[in-house]
C-alpha cells in the first residue's frame, strides 16, 4: 500500500526522487499524460524503507539497479496539479543515484521506456556547476528551479 492519504481538501503524498546526474546533466522524465517533466521515483510503501522505494522506482522506471550515492534533501511541496486540479501536501527525500554501471547512459539524451501503459520520456537537461558545489536543476510545472545540494 502506497503512503498517501485522499481528503476531501486533497491528496497527501510520501514520495522519493532519483537525481541521475551525468556529463552536466540531470535525468527528467514526461509521460504521455503530463504537461510537464519530473524527476525519476514515485510512493514510498508502507513499512518500506525510502533507500528501498528509490531502487524499487528506478528499477520499475528505468529497468536498471541504480546504487545510491546518498540522500540530498528532503522536500514539504504545497501544490495543485495541473492536469487534474488535485491539491496536494507532499513529503519527497531526494537521493543523488549512480547508475554509470547499468547501461542506462548508453542509450542517449532522450530515450523511450512503458512502463504499463504509459509511455514516458527521459531527457537530459543542463545542469550548471556552482561555486563548486553541485546544482541540481529541479523540474516543476514548466518552471526551473536551482537548488544547491548539502
Amino acid at each position: 500500500m502506497d503512503l498517501t492519504f485522499k481528503s476531501e481538501t486533497g491528496i497527501f503524498n510520501y514520495r522519493v526522487c532519483a537525481i541521475i546526474l551525468h556529463d552536466g546533466k540531470i535525468l527528467a522524465t514526461k509521460d504521455q499524460n503530463s504537461p510537464y517533466y519530473y524527476l525519476p521515483g514515485g510512493r514510498v510503501k508502507l513499512h518500506e524503507p525510502a533507500e528501498n522505494a528509490i531502487v524499487r522506482e528506478v528499477r520499475e522506471e528505468l529497468n536498471v539497479e541504480p546504487k545510491i550515492t546518498r540522500p540530498l534533501w528532503l522536500n514539504q511541496g504545497f501544490f495543485t496539479e495541473d492536469v487534474t486540479g488535485v491539491r496536494f501536501h507532499e513529503l519527497c527525500l531526494y537521493y543523488l543515484v549512480d547508475v554509470s554501471e547499468t547501461g542506462l547512459l548508453a542509450r542517449g539524451e532522450c530515450f523511450t521506456c512503458w512502463k504499463t501503459d504509459v509511455r514516458t520520456t527521459m531527457s537530459g537537461f543542463p545542469c550548471p556547476a556552482w561555486k563548486a558545489n553541485i546544482c541540481i536543476l529541479c523540474l516543476s510545472k514548466r518552471r526551473f528551479l536551482i537548488c544547491r545540494s548539502i
